[in-house]
């Protein structure tokens, strides 16, 4: 019974794949569509918050069969350079949905007007996306044209928006993005401001540096600054070889710790502004800190704060970098004593929070990291690391007596 019960689900995930790849090439008539491991796995599951649950827990294997066959099927194209380590199974974090071919008529002069980008990638691109060539043309004009000067001066990546574009925002790139370059999926488009007027997005020409195969240092002589470093380095910093050192992703948290309400055997506590400490940590050996000396993370329970903690171990590798577990384990415990529940989160959780989630708790017991699981991909709910207030309610309302009344900020 039980293999016919995983047939009947095989099934049922293939159906709902199968219907998703078909709205999505009417909806894009031709080309590949690119897609997410991630959002291929929720529509395996109908979208049903219940049938994820049991794909990821019990039917993953056999999902991901399904992408392989699909790929030998020629339905998928699995994107190489993504594939996800860790997985006994050929496994990628993007793949493309085969979509319908573009019928092509040759245009000379079309194609002799993309050969004259020499040194680009933009025949590559725009030899079969005719139509997005037409909406970038004015502005791939004038990136090649600085591209073409043999004098730059350097500047920074919002300092070339505005000088190219009048928009200093132009090439900026979303908090908790690894690469320099974003996707060539990604389309120019705009937003309503507070007075109902159409803009550019953020960003709106990032995507044009992968189009034309530029490196915004390499060949425009630009380049993305370095978040804010804030931190606290308290005088036993200087006094130890191997100090201890706290980064908190809040602020008001940052500054009961700083203010020494908890965390007292820190030597530095770092201010990590959410996602910006990824960038604003490679300043970390200016101030000091070394990768001897001890790092601990605290953030919030939820899969975004994770996502954080996450990458910022594996992008800062060569640092003993952990969870501050003391602290979790209290505000678990002082939320499960009270009469308080975690709140809803609040938005979509991204994709990439939800598949880094199981590594990033790895550092839990197995039954406490099954309920965070639970309560954050099943019941959709968080604790907010402020929620350390919880703990010695008393000691802190004492503790901030006295900062108020000796003028501490």
């Amino acid at each position: 019974m039980i293999g016919v019960r995983k047939s009947e689900g095989a099934k049922r995930m293939r159906k709902n794949l199968e219907r998703y790849f078909a709205e999505r090439r009417e909806k894009k008539k031709t080309g590949n569509i690119r897609v997410t491991y991630e959002e291929l796995l929720e529509q395996a599951a109908g979208n049903e918050e219940r049938k994820l649950l049991e794909i990821r827990t019990g039917r993953v294997r056999e999902f991901q069969q399904l992408l392989e066959a699909f790929v030998q099927e020629g339905v998928l194209s699995p994107v190489k350079r993504s594939k996800k380590p860790g997985y006994m199974a050929t496994v990628y974090e993007r793949y493309e949905i085969v979509g319908n071919k573009e019928k092509v008529v040759e245009d000379p002069e079309y194609l002799a007007l993309l050969h004259s980008y020499v040194g680009t990638k933009v025949l590559e691109f725009y030899k079969r996306n005719r139509r997005a060539f037409e909406q970038d043309r004015e502005a791939i004009g004038i990136l090649y044209n600085y591209y073409c000067r043999t004098e730059k001066v350097w500047m920074t990546a919002n300092e070339l928006g505005y000088y190219l574009f009048g928009d200093e925002k132009a090439f900026e790139q979303p908090e908790g993005e690894k690469e320099k370059q974003v996707s060539d999926e990604q389309e120019t488009s705009t937003e309503k401001d507070g007075r109902g007027r159409y803009r550019k997005k953020a960003g709106a020409y990032t995507h044009l540096l992968n189009r034309m195969g530029f490196d915004i240092e390499t060949d425009l002589h630009a380049f993305y600054t370095k978040e804010p470093f804030i931190c606290q380095v308290r005088p036993s910093f200087f006094e130890k070889n191997i100090r201890k050192i706290l980064i908190v992703e809040n602020k008001d948290t940052y500054f009961r710790i700083k203010n020494g309400i908890y965390g007292t055997e820190y030597d530095c506590v770092i201010y990590g502004s959410g996602w910006k400490i990824i960038r604003a940590f490679s300043l970390a050996e200016e101030t000091g800190i070394m990768e001897t000396d001890t790092i601990e993370y605290f953030g919030d329970i939820d899969p975004e704060g994770f996502a954080i903690y996450y990458e910022l171990k594996t992008q800062y590798a060569s640092y003993s970098i952990r969870l501050k577990m003391e602290f979790y384990e209290k505000i678990l415990e002082a939320v499960r004593g009270s009469e308080r529940k975690p709140e809803k989160i609040r938005g979509k959780i991204q994709n990439r929070a939800r598949e880094v989630l199981p590594s990033a708790l790895q550092e839990f017991d197995t039954e406490t990291a099954d309920f965070l699981q639970r309560m954050m991909l099943k019941d959709l709910c968080y604790i907010p690391q402020e929620a350390l207030i919880l703990v010695g309610e008393a000691e802190v309302e004492n503790t901030t007596r006295r900062i108020r009344s000796n003028g501490v900020t």
